[in-house]
């Protein structure tokens, strides 16, 4: 279990290191529940204090573009985007759909992002997956620039080594729901 852990953590790292570059650039497909409820206050650009995410919401209350967790990659929702890694490789990734839900009276924010299929190619090995993560959470009352919101992350991911083929790095469905954390984001541009 040790190593598992041990070989996850030197991916992961070893990805926010060496980084990606560039996205292609396609139209957005996104659905979103409520539309006329979205304020335009949340409109713009928002930014968490942690693990890489970003969201970019749109006056209609749809999201143009995300950063996500994995090696701090923009993504579409609904489009498939292709980057280069710096330390040699590809990344491509299938975004999902991405639905967007705002109470208003409660001031509480939902974004549920799937990852339908990713695969990073680094020299012999690969890692490739899919998640569903959803980020639920109050608007702060004062500054309504401010929003708290707890993630869970479900991965399903598989590493590809010369040494280990098909090697599940997801956890048991039975013994735990996900990564969770809670997250600051704050808006950065409108």
């Amino acid at each position: 279990m040790v190593r598992i852990w041990v070989l996850w953590c030197c991916v992961f790292f070893g990805l926010i290191l060496t980084g990606c570059q560039g996205a292609s650039d396609s139209d957005v497909g996104v659905s979103i529940e409520k539309k006329s409820d979205f304020p335009q206050f949340l409109v713009g650009t928002w930014k968490a204090n942690k693990d890489n995410w970003e969201f970019v919401f749109e006056p209609d209350g749809t999201i143009s573009s995300a950063v996500i967790d994995l090696g701090a990659t923009r993504i579409k929702p609904g489009q498939i985007t292709t980057i280069p890694l710096k330390a040699g490789g590809k990344g491509v990734f299938e975004a999902g759909e991405c639905i967007v839900d705002y109470d208003s009276a409660e001031r509480v924010l939902t974004v549920r992002l799937s990852l339908e299929n990713f695969r990073m190619e680094m020299g012999p090995s690969a890692l490739e997956g899919s998640s569903m993560n959803i980020f639920v959470g109050r608007i702060d009352d004062d500054s309504s620039n401010i929003w708290y919101a707890d993630w869970t992350g479900m991965p399903d991911y598989t590493i590809h080594t010369p040494e280990r083929p098909n090697f599940k790095l997801s956890t048991d469905e039975e013994k735990t729901y996900g990564r969770q954390a809670t997250l600051i984001f704050e808006k950065v541009a409108p």
